[in-house]
């Protein structure tokens, strides 16, 4: 068994609960889980803007996204994640639903 199929799946929400959570003492451990944390955003951040382009035949990327993103929800406010999944959804593609599980 590799370490990736002992890792069990979390969203990215979940891995900043963690981060925060975590003993004030563990100062290596969270910089550590930090730069882990942001190197997956990117990854993620890649791999949509591709996807939005190729579904899109490249009239749709990712500035686009967070463009309409930050029209439709009030910055200052937090939202829960199912419904930004859902106004994601309505913005894209139906097949990016998927990626939200």
């Amino acid at each position: 068994m590799t370490i990736i199929q002992n890792e069990k799946l979390r969203s990215l929400t979940e891995s900043s609960k963690d981060i925060i959570n975590n003993s004030i003492f563990d100062w290596l451990g969270k910089i550590i889980q930090l730069g882990n944390f942001y190197e997956k955003g990117k990854l993620i951040a890649f791999c949509l803007d591709v996807e939005l382009m190729i579904e899109s035949n490249g009239k749709y990327r990712l500035n686009n996204l967070i463009n309409d993103l930050s029209d439709t929800f009030n910055l200052e406010t937090p939202f829960e994640d199912d419904q930004f999944f859902k106004v994601l959804t309505k913005l894209t593609y139906p097949e990016t639903s998927s990626y939200s599980k």
